[in-house]
């Protein structure tokens, strides 16, 4: 049972399948294409329709999912990636 964890934490198709996840929930919900006209703060702005609020958000959490699992692999690129993570991540709670 240990080695089969060990192995799905080493596994590049488990990091794969959870990204497709988000990707596939936030196409399907129709969450993929929104834009921060969506958002009351922005809704009056010219330019807010073409910031893609949608497409960062689930960048963001993809970011997420990568920077847990490379952590989990004691991979020191996964903590640089989770920095980034937590500035899309903070951007996108303030708006």
């Amino acid at each position: 049972m240990l080695t089969l964890m060990q192995k799905l934490n080493r596994s590049r198709i488990v990091d794969i399948v959870g990204i497709l996840i988000v990707i596939f929930m936030a196409y399907s919900s129709g969450y993929l294409f929104n834009n921060l006209t969506n958002i009351e703060m922005f809704a009056h702005d010219n330019w807010a329709k073409y910031v893609p609020f949608g497409i960062i958000s689930v960048v963001s959490s993809s970011l997420s999912i990568i920077s847990t699992r490379l952590t989990s692999r004691l991979n020191k690129f996964g903590n640089v990636v989770g920095t980034i993570n937590t500035l899309i991540s903070g951007t996108i709670d303030f708006m």
